[in-house]
């Protein structure tokens, strides 16, 4: 080989090295290129799911508001009607012992009169006055239990209020009881807490009576609770006795800034 095809070959060698070069470092940038590409198609596919997640999410939260809130008004509906049906009830008793009162007075009249005439026995006279007197307590009891009724309705209505209402609920730490009725007077409560705790002795027997001041959405009522303070274990007691019975009976938490009163109420 001659020195000039040596140059030639080592000419051509430095012109093959530096094109070389100049491909290596154009593929760093574009490699760099892609990489960045690839992480923000990822970031924002990710953010477009975290975005999607949100949006099912709240959709949901929302079905089961509005569920919810189907729910109370078919329940308020309900207590509406089972209160119409048990005023109706009461209504229509009273129509047939006002008819038995009326029919019994004109038969005491008639043997009055007759005793006078006839010298009817005094035996005839107290038994129709014994019975005068059973239909006057019958009408007495009736109209008590109808009031025990509609104070178990209210505090149902109360109860359902509470949970669907947007007024703000005592925190965890607030004290709670035993929520036996809700009355619209002070007699009405003295009255009722006679009733209950003559039918449920054994568990209302020995408890104290706290007559709690509280404003609704129906205006202001006196709510009947017991066992203010106690754990909820003894509370479960009552509350199993209670409804054995039939009776409406639930825990609740006094309400904030309530008035309670540990013993009948004056009117």
């Amino acid at each position: 080989m001659t020195l000039h095809n040596a140059f030639l070959l080592f000419v051509r060698g430095r012109r093959l090295i530096a094109m070389v070069a100049v491909y290596a470092a154009l593929l760093v940038p574009l490699s760099a290129c892609n990489m960045i590409q690839g992480l923000l198609v990822s970031t924002d596919s990710e953010r477009e799911k975290m975005q999607r997640i949100a949006r099912d999410v709240m959709a949901a939260q929302t079905t089961r508001l509005m569920a919810q809130s189907t729910r109370a008004a078919l329940a308020s509906q309900k207590l509406g009607v089972r209160v119409n049906s048990l005023q109706a009830e009461r209504d229509s008793k009273l129509d047939v012992v006002n008819d038995k009162l009326a029919d019994l007075q004109q038969r005491l009249d008639a043997v009055a009169a007759a005793r006078k005439a006839e010298k009817t026995s005094l035996a005839e006279i107290k038994k129709l006055r014994r019975a005068l007197a059973n239909v006057k307590t019958e009408i007495r009891h009736d109209d008590e239990h109808e009031r025990l009724m509609e104070a178990s309705s209210r505090a149902r209505f109360e109860r359902l209020e509470q949970r669907t209402s947007q007024i703000k609920f005592p925190p965890s730490s607030a004290v709670i009881g035993v929520h036996l009725a809700s009355y619209q007077s002070a007699e009405d409560a003295r009255k009722g807490w006679k009733l209950l705790r003559a039918k449920y002795n054994i568990a209302l027997g020995g408890l104290v009576p706290h007559y709690v001041d509280v404003d609704t959405v129906s205006g202001p009522f006196i709510r009947l609770m017991v066992g203010l303070g106690f754990p909820r274990s003894d509370l479960n007691k009552i509350i199993t006795a209670v409804r054995a019975g039939g009776d409406y009976c639930m825990v609740m938490p006094l309400p904030y800034g309530a008035i309670v009163k540990s013993s009948a109420p004056t009117s």
